[in-house]
């Protein structure tokens, strides 16, 4: 047998087996979509006996989340200040909040991650595009979003980690006849792997979880119109961290369900 036809046989055999396992793969996918538009249609029929309209198409499911230490890194504080203010004096302002003072304003981060800086006049010209400014200046602070968002004069950014929103971290941006006059936020600041991974892959217990604190009268609800997977920055007198939590859209507010522990925190106003 001559050699070309030897690859001719091979490439052709080769082929095959791609469209085989490419047939298999895709069969697969199908029936992962099946399985999930099940469940979430019985997810629907069981919330709609405890008076909860569940709306299946604001559902996004997730994979593994893994939880993160976070501390505060004064050395990326300074950098940020003086990337946007030029050069700065550190001033210790006690209680864990330092104050950074420079020619274009100030700059105050404080140990939960929150801070807030505020420009002189005309220190920062908003250009025609505000967004365009404001992710512009995340990008000078290093700082990872994932989406901004502009209403009339403010735009509001949602921080992220490896491209998961951080919910309980945004941005938010003020500009006053064209130029930024401040900018307060929360962000979460040296990031280290914990080395625990939670699965995210589904929802249904969250929502059970959800649900049971809101039939024994904790919580009430008529209508939950998105459920989608991220992360918070908790935050106590001892550590910081990044816990994998599921995000619940109801009539009567945001509720977070901690994807490990089960707990459940009602966003602030």
């Amino acid at each position: 047998m001559k050699v070309t036809h030897l690859k001719n046989i091979i490439i052709v055999a080769l082929a095959v087996l791609n469209v085989f396992f490419l047939g298999f793969v895709v069969a697969r996918g199908v029936k992962d979509v099946s399985v999930r538009a099940e469940t979430h249609r019985q997810l629907q029929t069981l919330l709609l006996q405890s008076g909860i309209d569940l709306n299946v198409k604001g559902i996004r499911e997730g994979g593994t989340l893994f939880i993160f230490e976070t501390k505060r890194d004064t050395e990326w504080e300074g950098a940020a200040a003086e990337a946007l203010l030029g050069a700065v004096t550190a001033l210790d302002r006690g209680g864990n909040i330092t104050e950074y003072v420079g020619v274009d304003g100030r700059a105050v981060f404080r140990g939960g991650g929150e801070f807030e800086i505020t420009f002189k006049a005309g220190a920062v010209d908003g250009g025609t595009d505000l967004v365009k400014t404001a992710e512009r200046i995340l990008g000078d602070m290093k700082i990872s979003v994932i989406d901004t968002a502009q209403n009339d004069q403010t735009v509001t950014a949602m921080c992220a980690l490896r491209g998961i929103e951080i919910f309980n971290c945004t941005i938010d941006f003020t500009f006053v006849d064209g130029d930024l006059t401040s900018m307060i936020g929360k962000h979460a600041g040296n990031v280290q792997l914990a080395q625990t991974p939670v699965e995210m892959a589904s929802c249904a217990t969250a929502l059970m979880r959800f649900v049971t604190d809101v039939d024994a009268g904790k919580y009430s609800c008529a209508v939950m119109t998105g459920v989608r997977p991220g992360y918070n920055l908790f935050v106590s007198a001892f550590d910081m961290s990044l816990r994998p939590v599921w995000l619940v859209e109801t009539d009567t507010g945001i509720y977070y369900v901690d994807a490990q522990s089960g707990d459940i925190v009602r966003q602030s106003a």
